[in-house]
């Protein structure tokens, strides 16, 4: 299973998501795993509703203050 790293520390939305919807697709028809960093809450729970409503499972963990993981596991 692939696994893709997404930094969009210091990115405000919706550029997160963009970034992480193209780390998706880089993953073609292939499962995978991307993992999003990013440094705020706001951030990491619109990638959550992105993955819920995309159907991917996700979670997320607060890995120090503005440092947050959101990680997505694909097909």
């Amino acid at each position: 299973m692939r696994k893709i790293t997404v930094d969009a520390m210091g990115e405000t939305c919706p550029i997160p998501v963009v970034k992480t919807k193209e780390a998706i697709r880089a993953l073609g028809n292939e499962p995978g795993v991307v993992e999003t960093q990013v440094d705020n809450e706001v951030a990491a729970q619109n990638l959550m509703k992105m993955a819920n409503i995309k159907g991917y499972k996700g979670s997320f963990s607060k890995n120090a203050e503005n440092d947050y993981t959101v990680r997505m596991i694909i097909g």
